[in-house]
């Protein structure tokens, strides 16, 4: 395995930024549903293009657009949201796992 210190800077949030604008079909109603600032949740996103070093999203266009880059990277994004998810919740569900205090999720 390969690691990239550069390319890996970048936070989970982030990509779930990402993944939630397109699931949830824009900014407006992803920040609605994740309880967060609209600004703050385009500023995650903005933070994941600039870590990447392309745009995902076409801004230009009044409805949500990925670009060519966005739709390469989107089933990547979703399949790391996905197994940190997965993962996250099967060591919580371990015999023995110590609760520990949740963070809001994203500092947001």
């Amino acid at each position: 395995m390969r690691l990239d210190a550069k390319a890996l800077d970048l936070a989970l949030c982030e990509v779930a930024a990402f993944v939630a604008v397109v699931h949830f079909g824009g900014f407006t109603v992803a920040a609605r549903g994740l309880h967060v600032s609209q600004p703050g949740l385009s500023a995650r996103v903005q933070r994941l293009e600039r870590a990447l070093g392309v745009v995902v999203i076409d801004r230009s266009v009044r409805r949500l657009t990925l670009t060519p880059q966005g739709r390469a990277f989107l089933p990547v994004a979703e399949r790391v949201v996905r197994e940190l998810t997965d993962a996250t919740t099967a060591l919580r569900s371990l015999p023995g796992a110590q609760a520990q205090p949740r963070s809001r999720p994203c500092g947001g």
